[in-house]
């Protein structure tokens, strides 16, 4: 595992944790059998901001749960346009620079999507999520080749790991 997969699976305890860092520490050993001291993740979390990470999520969160009210056309719209919008982001990135934080939120954009998009008789769709995956992936890949060959090479240092936490994200969606 490497030393960022680490981080995101610290960062992630410690939001499930509600940002303590003493029941992290718990939760990591217990889950992951990753010892980590209270300090060393006192120092990523200052390090790397997770404390205002935190707050961008649960405001996009808050957000989107705030916008039931809307019609399910008008939210879907939404999210159309902030996908096209990280689309349009991640071809702008300098060569060597891979922002995952935005791959991250598009992610979570792309489930969201996913979630509501409707039938033509108004029930929910049955999405084959692997492909939806599969495609995103494909993109997210033929754009790295294009404007980060070094990007590309990273993702593909880490595609196993992608793909496990999106099996276990499908998993517990199921």
């Amino acid at each position: 595992m490497s030393g960022h997969d680490m981080k995101q699976i610290a960062y992630d305890t410690w939001r499930r944790c509600g940002q303590n860092l003493v029941d992290t520490v718990r939760v990591l050993k217990s889950e992951n059998n990753f010892t980590v001291t209270r300090q060393t993740l006192a120092s990523w979390r200052d390090e790397y901001d997770w404390e205002a990470r935190a707050a961008r999520a649960e405001a996009e969160e808050k957000s989107l749960s705030e916008s039931t009210d809307i019609s399910d056309n008008a939210l879907l719209n939404s999210l159309l346009k902030q996908k096209a919008n990280y689309e349009r982001y991640f071809e702008t990135l300098p060569a060597g620079r891979i922002d995952n934080q935005a791959v991250y939120a598009y992610s979570n954009l792309l489930k969201k999507i996913v979630d509501i998009r409707p039938k033509e008789d108004g029930s929910t769709v049955d999405i084959d999520r692997p492909k939806l995956f599969l495609e995103d992936m494909d993109f997210i890949a033929k754009t790295l080749k294009e404007i980060d060959p070094e990007g590309l090479k990273v993702l593909g240092r880490s595609i196993d790991v992608i793909i496990a936490r999106f099996k276990d994200a499908h998993a517990k969606a199921a």
